[in-house]
């Protein structure tokens, strides 16, 4: 496991693991700084995030904890604790509302499934809640947003994509527009109720039934429009992000020979 993030336009820092060990290493142009010791009880599932200025990192180690660390302190910062919380893998760190959000599954011995959870580890460990069930490890991308977060869970067929308010409340985006339509039908067919019943009376008030149930449809329009954009906007925003993790991705390739090379 290794990333690349760019300083400036010489400087690149690089943190990486070898069996169990958690490297960091500076480089300017080609010229490459002696690594330095992070860690020594790594064990899988490396996940890293910058927030104000520090690199954080967390990892399972040898004990089989969750721990979150930063390259500015060797201590260990948060644990979830295998003994606490047994079966839990794949951590992945990301931000929200400028605070660090862990995400983590956790096996259900009965029947092997995996439930996604999730909590703000220096935030009075608050939780957000996702109630998602996955029969498989599900693939996580993340795309920080500045009113929120999106989440899209990826397993096999299936595709998840949630969108995590600042606020901590969670919108399920990939059934939302379903459900808008749905309203839509649904005032629609009561329209056309309304304008049976009110045949046998006045026009002016026909016009009047006709007038407000076209106005609820234009309004439930117009949201379902604006939703729209935000996902359209939430897309273009999530496939940069993974074009750009794609680039940092070849780039760490192109280096890690060196660190073998010279360490």
């Amino acid at each position: 496991m290794s990333s690349i993030y760019s300083l400036d336009f010489q400087k690149n820092l690089f943190l990486y693991t070898a069996e169990n060990f958690i490297f960091l290493r500076n480089a300017t142009g080609e010229a490459l700084e002696r690594a330095i010791v992070l860690g020594n009880d790594y064990a899988s599932d490396m996940t890293d995030v910058i927030l104000d200025n520090t690199l954080y990192f967390a990892y399972k180690n040898l004990k089989k904890d969750i721990v979150i660390r930063s390259i500015t302190d060797l201590n260990t910062l948060y644990k979830l604790s295998s003994q606490e919380a047994p079966d839990c893998l794949k951590p992945s760190l990301t931000i929200l509302n400028n605070q660090l959000i862990l995400f983590y599954l956790v096996k259900n011995p009965l029947d092997n499934s995996y439930c996604m959870k999730s909590i703000c580890p220096f935030e009075q460990e608050r939780t957000v809640l996702l109630h998602k069930n996955f029969s498989v490890v599900p693939m996580l991308h993340f795309c920080p947003l500045t009113n929120g977060l999106l989440v899209v869970m990826e397993e096999a067929e299936r595709e998840e994509i949630v969108y995590i308010h600042n606020d901590y409340t969670v919108m399920q985006l990939s059934s939302f527009e379903e459900e808008l339509s749905n309203r839509i039908e649904h005032v629609q067919a009561e329209y056309m109720a309304k304008m049976q019943t009110a045949e046998n009376n006045y026009t002016s008030q026909l016009a009047k039934t006709e007038a407000g149930f076209s106005a609820q449809i234009t309004a439930l329009k117009s949201e379902l429009y604006k939703k729209n954009k935000m996902i359209e906007s939430a897309k273009i925003q999530y496939n940069e992000l993974m074009d750009t993790a794609t680039k940092y991705r070849d780039e760490a390739l192109k280096w890690r020979g060196k660190f073998y090379r010279e360490d």
